[in-house]
């Protein structure tokens, strides 16, 4: 990447559309995904669950309950 960018951190409403497609496109591009859990949203709790579970697992995304919990080393 031209800017050196290796980590980003994803938060936005419609986890299961806005957030889940930008972390996958960013997942697919081999950047090291993170979505604070308290950052999204979904339009049912449903949702919410599914989308987060397929960022961290198909799409290898760490996926933490804040934003205090992010840690870059």
């Amino acid at each position: 990447s031209v800017w050196k960018v290796e980590n980003l951190v994803i938060v936005g409403t419609v986890s299961s559309i806005c957030v889940l497609h930008t972390a996958a496109s960013a997942g697919l591009r081999w950047y090291n995904v993170v979505v604070p859990a308290d950052g999204t949203s979904a339009l049912t709790e449903f949702d919410q669950a599914l989308a987060l579970r397929q960022i961290s697992w198909l799409y290898t995304g760490s996926v933490c309950r804040g934003v205090g919990d992010i840690r870059f080393v």
